[in-house]
């Protein structure tokens, strides 16, 4: 039975916990990216089994992923499971994913959740070279688990935090602060040491930068995704006044043409 997994990123976790789970997946296994498939009026599939892999956002669903699952046309007999990667705190980010499913009549069968270094550089700086190294170790040992469970298509409980964390975090948390993403762009501003270079433009998941005057401009219709940020090889990107002293990141197996979308 094929595997397709559908993933989405904005510094490299997501899309390496892809690959490493992809290499542990036996059969066939397709590796599609989210933010190309999302220009598709509907998203067919056919495969058996499926994996939706994405980063926790406010301790829910980013707004892209809401979206491509609203395009799925699939059928209801495949395999459906989720993995969640997150840096604070995961909460009820798969329980959210699991009620999106539901309101397309389709059953995800089994969810995850998988630390990785935190990229939300506004409020924290980026995590030491050893925490990172520990973090991935842990990672790798938990995709071993999670790819034993999708090769025999078990069903598997959906990970999840307290039913207080669910709740304030996720269920009125995320709901309130997830309609507000897409003007929050307007706190990125570029700095003197921005040469124009446009990899911001390459690197958004959704088109929503421009260059004016030979500097980015934001377009309001941000997925909070910080790849403009973090990706940019001047570090010229802030957003708010503590990031310019702060570090940037991306996952270290993961190289910018890896994240690059064809326009």
């Amino acid at each position: 039975m094929d595997t397709k997994i559908f993933y989405f990123s904005g510094t490299g976790n997501s899309l390496a916990v892809a690959r490493d789970l992809a290499s542990n997946i036996k059969g066939k296994v397709e590796l599609v990216n989210i933010a190309k498939e999302i220009k598709k009026d509907k998203i067919e599939i056919k495969e058996g089994c499926i994996g939706i892999i994405y980063p926790v956002y406010f301790e829910g669903t980013p707004l892209i992923v809401s979206r491509f699952i609203d395009k799925i046309q699939a059928n209801n007999g495949s395999y459906f499971f989720g993995i969640a990667t997150y840096g604070g705190m995961a909460a009820g980010a798969i329980r959210h994913l699991s009620n999106k499913f539901k309101s397309r009549g389709l059953k995800l069968s089994s969810g995850f959740v998988i630390q990785m270094p935190g990229n939300y550089t506004p409020m924290y700086d980026v995590k030491s070279n050893d925490f990172q190294e520990k973090v991935f170790a842990k990672e790798k040992e938990k995709i071993a688990k999670i790819a034993n469970i999708v090769n025999k298509r078990e069903e598997h409980h959906l990970e999840k935090g307290s039913f207080v964390t669910n709740l304030i975090f996720t269920k009125i948390g995320h709901n309130i602060k997830s309609p507000k993403f897409p003007n929050q762009d307007k706190h990125f501003s570029s700095d003197e040491k921005c040469s124009s270079c446009g990899t911001c433009i390459k690197i958004c998941p959704v088109n929503n930068i421009k260059l004016e005057n030979g500097k980015p401009e934001w377009q309001h219709n941000c997925e909070q995704c910080f790849a403009c940020f973090h990706w940019c090889p001047e570090k010229a990107i802030q957003c708010g006044s503590k990031t310019a002293k702060r570090g940037r990141y991306h996952h270290p197996e993961i190289e910018l043409k890896d994240m690059l979308i064809k326009k």
